[in-house]
């Protein structure tokens, strides 16, 4: 399903596509930027944390002079 950042955008492609504007949904779904930087901070965010914690998990057993 392709997703549109602006109802310009998405305006274009309904009429390229071959189809009447005037026939666009009035409450076509638009994806919002701040939304999508969100998500995205989000998955970076635990990601690095994900990552920080194996390798503070690694570093103490390497402390400790253990075996993972």
């Amino acid at each position: 399903m392709p997703m549109f950042l602006s109802r310009k955008a998405l305006q274009e492609a309904w009429v390229v596509s071959g189809r009447k504007l005037s026939e666009l949904p009035q409450q076509a779904p638009l994806l919002s930027m701040a939304v999508l930087t969100m998500a995205l901070l989000a998955v970076a965010t635990l990601t690095t944390m994900a990552s920080l914690t194996v390798a503070i998990t690694y570093y103490a057993l390497a402390v400790m002079d253990l075996q993972p």
